[in-house]
């Protein structure tokens, strides 16, 4: 008999450096000590690999959309506190209730354009203690992306340097690496993962805007990138008066303690495709096996799985109202690039998109089970759509009572609602509206490469998606626009027993 726990997600702050320390930092989860616990999603929003799920510099309605990054190193410049020992490390507060001078990070950044992930542009920074990395994408006169940032970036590496400059201060655009349209580029998602640590501060001591020389730590001491890594991201509209933001999620033991810097196959500059999330250097349970490039993602679909996700809606006319779901699929790639490969799971890798079970009910608690049916033009009802979908890597569903949104990727219809104007929508990421499972990852054969803060699990149902809320409201009469941003709500589902359906 195969049983399932449901895990809602939960927000934690830091325990003290003695018994299991903080569990998602730290070597073993809540296991023994002698456990090796997976990559894990941070409700802190710190770790080695950030998800920045969502960004769009298209124009909306003539009005300018610009998307700000902030990336933050989140260990502490205080040198007044005692420095880290091994036990800190292990017990994952380094950099908090101490001092590491080496909390310093190099990391890599790189956006992908929606539809099918394919990267568009790639660099490095390096973050001192407490340093925040700040820049702005806006669109290019080539109808691309283009970014521009006053904080340096790296451009040089030496034997036991890296030198940063500030290339961005005069903007540069993205790339179409295969053809396609500009629209999949002007809107995606982008991922920063931490290569290795660095001194806390660069040579002299002072952070530079025009840049630095940052020294490398040396051969027998380069370690791993610390789980300190965090982001903001603001998505604005100046002449509406609009900015929405969200807090990047975060994955923390992506490198295991004392598992070294992730090797890049030589000078960073040379190699922008490395790292990627197949990249993990983490351990089966045996302490010595590392994971292979195919089950670094499966741990990385486990962390960020979602078996429902859910969230509220206001399309009210009065205020102006829109509500708009961005559901990204961060690795699908590795699961449907390769048409001829045989391990696929979770993702079905359809054409046509990943298909869901959505439904949509208002706050009465009328409940439709397939919202997929577009009001009457003329009298007629134009013919539903078969099935809900995600339909590209990064996704945008709108919720409409009227009329489509041109911004989104797919509709969820409100208008045989009674009260159709506001409620909330469920997107079941594991079955299809029959009620089928369709989307689940098992390790049935008892690998212990699945484990949920190092309790080993067989595999999770749903999909391995991340997601926000964007929710928007209009005051014509003083010519206003507001509005927020959440994350998408998420239910997880994992198997300890026996694999089934």
């Amino acid at each position: 008999m195969m049983l399932l726990l449901a895990m809602p997600c939960i927000s934690v702050g830091f325990a003290q450096a003695d018994g299991s320390g903080n569990i998602y930092r730290n070597a073993h989860g809540t296991g023994d000590t002698s456990d090796v616990a997976a990559p894990v999603l941070n409700p802190a929003g710190e770790g080695q690999v950030l998800f920045g799920t969502y960004y769009d510099v298209r124009p909306v309605d003539g009005d300018a959309q610009h998307t700000n990054l902030q990336i933050l190193n989140r260990n502490t410049n205080d040198e007044s506190l005692r420095e880290c020992d091994a036990s800190d490390f292990l017990h994952g507060v380094d950099g908090v209730t101490c001092y590491n001078p080496d909390g310093g990070v190099l990391a890599r950044v790189r956006f992908r354009e929606s539809l099918e992930s394919t990267p568009t542009f790639s660099f490095a920074i390096a973050l001192g203690c407490g340093e925040v990395w700040a820049g702005a994408l806006t669109l290019g006169a080539n109808d691309l992306p283009q970014i521009r940032s006053g904080h340096p970036v790296v451009s040089g590496e030496e034997s036991t340097t890296f030198e940063t400059s500030d290339l961005f201060s005069t903007p540069v655009a993205f790339t179409m690496e295969r053809l396609g349209e500009v629209e999949d580029w002007q809107r995606g998602f982008f991922e920063i993962i931490g290569i290795e640590s660095l001194p806390c501060a660069p040579q002299g001591g002072t952070l530079e805007p025009a840049g630095n020389i940052w020294s490398k730590l040396p051969n027998l001491e380069r370690r791993e990138s610390t789980n300190a890594l965090a982001a903001k991201v603001f998505l604005v509209r100046a002449t509406a008066g609009l900015s929405f933001s969200y807090e990047v999620p975060a994955l923390s033991r992506f490198v295991v303690v004392g598992g070294g810097p992730i090797p890049v196959g030589g000078n960073v500059l040379d190699n922008p495709d490395r790292p990627t999330l197949t990249d993990c250097i983490t351990y089966e349970g045996d302490g010595s096996t590392q994971l292979s490039a195919f089950e670094c993602i499966s741990a990385v679909n486990l962390a960020i799985s979602t078996a429902e996700a859910h969230g509220q809606f206001d399309i009210e006319t009065a205020t102006g109202g829109q509500t708009r779901i961005v559901a990204t699929m961060p690795t699908r790639r590795f699961a449907c690039g390769d048409p001829f490969q045989n391990r696929r799971a979770p993702f079905t890798c359809l054409p046509q998109g990943e298909e869901v079970a959505c439904t949509v009910h208002d706050r009465l608690g009328t409940f439709l089970s397939d919202p997929l049916q577009p009001p009457p033009v003329g009298g007629l009802l134009p013919p539903p759509e078969p099935v809900c979908l995600l339909p590209r890597d990064l996704s945008i569903l709108a919720l409409r009572d009227s009329y489509d949104d041109p911004e989104a990727d797919f509709s969820l219809w409100t208008w045989e609602l009674p009260e159709g104007s506001s409620g909330g929508l469920e997107i079941d990421l594991a079955r299809d509206i029959d009620g089928n499972l369709i989307h689940r990852e098992y390790y049935a054969e008892g690998s212990d490469v699945l484990n949920v803060l190092g309790s080993p699990v067989l595999g999770y149902q749903g999909l391995p998606v991340l997601g926000v809320v964007v929710q928007e409201f209009a005051n014509g009469n003083v010519g206003g626009a507001y509005g927020n941003s959440v994350t998408l709500g998420s239910f997880q589902v994992v198997v300890v027993g026996e694999d089934g359906n």
